[in-house]
C-alpha cells in the first residue's frame, strides 16, 4: 500500500472518529460518480472493514445523471443505492450547491433510517466557501454546512490528493473531477487561494481549524 493511500485513509479515519462513528452505525454518503465520489466510497469501504457491522448506503447526486457503470462500482462494494426524486433549484454559488446537497442528503438519511450523513466536500472547496464567508461577513452557511450528524471525511484532503489516490488505487472509469457552480465571488476566492505560494499552503488547514471554533 502506497504512502499516499495510507495518508488519505488516515485523514478519513480521523474525521470519522471526530464525527462519532460507532461500530454499528448506518452511514449515507452522497455520491456523484466522479473522482471524489469513487475515492470517498472506496476509501470508506476499506476503512469500514474495521467496523464490519456498519451499514453503508449512497444517495446518488440529485444534480447529475450517474452512469450505470458508476452505480455498479458502489453496488459491487455492497453499498445500498438510493435515488432521490427532487426538483433542482437554480444554484449559482458553491455555498448554495453544498447547502442544497446537504439538505437533500439529510432528508433521505432520515427517511431511510440512517444515523449519519457523509458529505464529499474537500479542503479546497471548504476553503473557498470559508473565504467567501469571511469576505461577506456571513458565517451562518458554515455553521449549517457541517452541523452534526453530518461528517465530512475529506475536509482535510485536497483535490490533488484525491486524484493521486484514484490513480494509485487503479479505480475504474474516467478521471472526472466535478465542481459546483462558481459565481464571480467564488472565482475570485478560488484564484486567491490558488495564488498562495506553496510555502503557505497550510492556510487552508489553519482556516479550517479557526472557523470550526467560530462556528461551533
Amino acid at each position: 500500500m502506497s504512502r499516499r493511500v495510507k495518508r488519505l485513509e488516515r485523514k478519513l479515519k480521523l474525521e470519522l472518529r471526530r464525527g462519532g462513528i460507532r461500530p454499528v452505525d448506518k452511514l449515507m454518503i452522497i455520491y456523484d460518480g466522479s473522482v471524489r465520489g469513487k475515492v470517498l466510497t472506496y476509501a470508506l469501504w476499506r476503512v469500514e472493514k474495521e467496523y464490519p457491522q456498519v451499514d453503508l448506503a449512497v444517495l446518488t447526486d440529485p444534480l447529475i445523471e450517474i452512469s450505470k457503470e458508476d452505480i455498479s462500482f458502489v453496488e459491487g462494494m455492497g453499498f445500498k443505492v438510493v435515488v432521490p426524486s427532487v426538483k433542482n433549484p437554480p444554484l449559482k454559488s458553491l455555498t448554495a450547491y453544498y447547502l442544497f446537497r446537504r439538505a437533500i442528503l439529510e432528508r433521505y438519511r432520515k427517511a431511510e433510517g440512517y444515523f449519519k450523513s457523509i458529505l464529499d466536500i474537500t479542503l479546497d472547496e471548504y476553503s473557498c466557501i470559508a473565504l467567501r464567508a469571511l469576505v461577506t461577513g456571513n458565517l451562518s452557511p458554515l455553521r449549517n454546512l457541517l452541523k452534526p450528524p453530518l461528517i465530512a471525511p475529506l475536509i482535510k484532503v485536497k483535490l490533488s490528493e484525491l486524484i493521486s489516490y484514484f490513480k494509485v488505487s487503479n479505480l475504474p472509469g474516467r478521471k472526472v473531477v466535478r465542481f459546483g457552480p462558481l459565481d464571480d465571488l467564488d472565482i475570485a476566492c478560488w484564484r486567491t487561494l490558488n495564488e498562495i505560494s506553496s510555502a503557505k499552503m497550510d492556510l487552508g488547514y489553519s482556516m479550517l481549524k479557526t472557523l470550526r471554533k467560530l462556528t461551533e
